[in-house]
């Protein structure tokens, strides 16, 4: 064991990179990223409230009565003869703020209404500007009227105090309570990975690995020497963060940081972090002991920083409650303990939880690795342990595709339906989702048949009589599972109170099954059980390929809530899809499934029906139970009917 530490640790002096990374990153990654940023933040603010502003401004006779309050604000306007409510939405893209004017007929009473877009943050804070200009003018108008009738002290400006009844010690951790947790476990599992990444596969790379295999030692030796170095590493990147955090805390300028943490919880915070630690070493030395070179473990590492960013983030969301199942994720559940103990807001039972869960996995990944170590193909240059080459590429591949499409359609699509929810899902189905499928399988394979690759093909008449049994049944038993999980990863009511067919409400209801159903229907099956599919489906069993597909659409949908529902959906409409041999019976289950949501929320709208009693009907157990096992007697169907094909 010794020989081998020694051996290791001088492989990990003679890299650069790694010890740049290992004690320069964690002592500068809290002042750039939260320093540097904060900085820039209170930098543009300024900026902006500081810069002139120009607002459009309709003609009153009050505006010359504030026009020297306006210059002494730095704020200068464009007056208009009528503005009326469309002329303010086409100011509005060249003003960031217009002013209009409305009387009061009774009172003789004139309101300024100021109107700006708050879906850009300069145009509100520009705005709030204004308003406290206005605000100001309307107090100096009101005491000077007040003081010609004789009235000097009638009008008195009442200062409204807010108590917070929490103390300055438990506001000032509850409002950093995130940025600790979310750096800390991105640079241990980062971190440990390039660590890890090196003192393997650097190995690999100069053939070293070899020499170390056939040294004598044994295969739980060499992995508990790594794992030491690939652990030391994490526990030395982790104590110079908190150095780090330490540090800004204590000489930062930019009103960023108060922490106050009693040592008992500063130590329970190292030791979550040091089962993180543990886990993020065993994990990345299993995975880079199956990659067969550095360069492939070096293409893994920004999906895993992705990842463990999503997770981190996801674990000190505010309306998480740490409990039952979330408990046992890796990542989300350390990143929400630690969150808990600098707010001081959690309990022993569920910090034991989190720690055992950690070093479970570890002790998994562990055992693997020696498993792995112990195989004939340890060595084998051509094989990475997980994939072959085409599996591999074809995933790799779908992955890459897949979160552009993702990027694209959250950023692009979700501003055009947060304008215009109708024609901004009309754009993302038909442009983002429509041609992103072509693209995808275009640039893989540019010369093959696109209609053999969509799977444009004529289905037996029975595969389109189970697809509708499905579209309208297949939610049913889907739902047993949702609540299972639901109950097991509880979620806050932000996401379960979210129904976004509540936008459609005062659709037609033709236009909206169309939107609803229809586009949904074509655009994203042609991107998933056409495009996708087509790519994953290659050297695999439908069922591998129908969970990933499934997996993938379930992601698309953006919603935690409905992730499982969506991606169960998702795998049965890719087996059937795989089954038919067709994508036209995906789609119509597809169509069929989003259809009855549209009819059935539209129901009280046409029919004297109380939503409490339909929402009570629906969710028996008579229905769900019939619903779920007509479901199961489909899929046995069409699994008779795939089997009777292929084998008479």
């Amino acid at each position: 064991m010794k020989s081998i530490l020694q051996f290791e640790i001088k492989q990990l002096l003679r890299d650069k990179k790694t010890l740049i990374f290992l004690f320069v990153i964690p002592l500068i990654i809290f002042p750039l990223i939260n320093g540097g940023f904060s900085f820039l933040a209170k930098k543009q603010i300024n900026k902006v409230l500081h810069d002139s502003l120009r607002v459009a401004m309709e003609e009153n006779n009050l505006v010359s009565s504030f026009s020297d309050s306006l210059r002494a604000a730095n704020i200068s306007y464009d007056l208009f003869s009528k503005i009326d409510s469309t002329s303010v939405d086409t100011l509005l893209k060249k003003y960031p703020v217009v002013v209009t004017f409305e009387k009061n007929d009774t009172t003789s009473l004139v309101t300024a209404l100021v109107t700006y877009s708050s879906k850009k943050d300069k145009n509100s804070m520009k705005a709030s500007k204004l308003i406290r200009m206005l605000k100001k003018v309307k107090t100096n108008e009101i005491e000077k009227r007040y003081a010609l009738a004789g009235i000097n002290n009638y009008y008195e400006v009442k200062e409204v105090k807010l108590s917070n009844q929490a103390s300055e010690i438990k506001t000032d951790n509850y409002n950093n309570s995130k940025s600790l947790p979310i750096t800390l476990l991105i640079v241990l599992f980062i971190g440990t990975f390039i660590v890890a990444n090196y003192v393997i596969l650097g190995e690999k790379d100069n053939k070293t690995l070899e020499t170390l295999l056939t040294s004598g030692a044994s295969r739980m030796e060499i992995v508990k020497g790594k794992m030491i170095i690939v652990l030391s590493a994490g526990i030395i990147m982790a104590i110079l963060e908190m150095l780090s955090f330490y540090l800004y805390i204590l000489f930062s300028d930019f009103g960023g940081v108060k922490l106050h943490l009693s040592l008992p919880a500063l130590l329970l915070i190292l030791l979550v972090a040091l089962s993180a630690c543990i886990l993020a070493a065993s994990f990345n030395t299993f995975v880079s002991s199956k990659f067969k070179s550095s360069s492939m473990g070096q293409a893994y590492s920004m999906p895993l920083t992705l990842v463990v960013s999503l997770l981190a983030f996801a674990g000190v969301f505010d309306g998480i409650s740490l409990e039952k199942g979330l408990l046992l994720l890796p990542i989300l559940a350390p990143a929400g303990m630690i969150k808990n103990l600098i707010i001081g807001t959690y309990s022993y039972n569920s910090l034991a939880v989190v720690i055992l869960a950690n070093l479970f996995y570890a002790l998994i990944f562990i055992r693997k690795t020696v498993s792995f170590l112990n195989s004939e193909n340890v060595l084998d240059r051509e094989n990475d342990g997980f994939l072959d080459d085409n599996k591999r590429s074809n995933l790799n591949y779908s992955l890459l595709a897949f979160g552009f499409v993702l990027l694209i359609y959250y950023f692009l699509g979700g501003y055009l339906q947060q304008k215009e929810i109708i024609s901004g899902l009309i754009f993302s189905q038909i442009l983002i989702l429509g041609i992103a499928s072509y693209l995808i399988v275009g640039f893989k394979f540019p010369k093959e048949n696109k209609k053999d690759l969509y799977s444009f093909k004529k289905a037996n008449y029975s595969y389109f009589i189970y697809a509708i049994i499905l579209g309208l049944f297949a939610r049913m038993p889907i739902s047993y599972f949702k609540i299972g999980f639901l109950w097991l990863f509880p979620l806050p009511k932000i996401f379960t109170e979210n129904n976004v067919l509540t936008s459609f409400n005062d659709l037609n209801i033709v236009y909206f099954v169309l939107i609803v159903a229809l586009l949904p229907a074509i655009f994203e099956e042609l991107l998933f059980r056409g495009s996708f599919l087509a790519i994953i489906k290659r050297g695999r069993s439908d069922l591998a390929a129908s969970v990933i597909v499934g997996i993938m659409f379930g992601l698309m949908h953006l919603n935690f809530y409905t992730l499982l529902e969506t991606s169960m959906l998702g795998i049965i409409m890719t087996w059937l899809c795989l089954k038919s041999g067709s994508i036209f019976p995906a789609m119509l289950t597809h169509f069929v499934n989003n259809a009855t949501s549209v009819l059935l929320s539209k129901i009280p709208d046409y029919a004297s029906i109380d939503m409490a009693f339909l929402e009570k009907v629906l969710n028996s157990h008579w229905l769900l139970g019939g619903g779920s096992v007509l479901t199961v007697i489909t899929i046995y169907l069409i699994y008779l009917k795939d089997k009777k094909e292929n084998h008479f």
